[in-house]
């Protein structure tokens, strides 16, 4: 009997893992350290490979986005035009999310640069 409910209770955290990832993968605005997190509780109650890896997916992709949006403020600091322009068309080619004030403060300065 109490293998049954530890197998239960196995269940119903895995379950409850996999749910916390898809809620995360759902919102507009993803933490990356809290999909860090849930992806590392998910790997531990076996979830779904298909979820982990989704997870993991999003995850890199959401690192890279960070990589870039440190780019464009690098860039802005610096006010080397070049520079700036290069990183606008990287982020506007390849769809890369990045904090809409931050965009607009770049292309500001890119027009003061001209």
């Amino acid at each position: 009997m109490e293998k049954r409910n530890g197998y239960r209770d196995m269940i119903a955290t895995r379950k409850e893992k996999e749910k916390a990832v898809l809620d995360l993968l759902a919102q507009e605005k993803i933490d990356i350290a809290s999909l860090q997190s849930a992806i590392e509780q998910a790997v531990e109650n076996l979830v779904k490979d298909e979820v982990i890896a989704k997870a993991n997916k999003q995850l890199k992709w959401l690192k890279y986005c960070k990589e870039r949006e440190q780019q464009l403020q690098a860039a802005i600091a610096e006010k080397v035009k070049e520079n700036l322009i290069s990183i606008l068309e990287i982020i506007e080619k390849e769809g890369i999310i990045v904090e809409p004030k931050m965009l607009t403060d770049a292309k500001n300065t890119l027009s003061k640069l001209k």
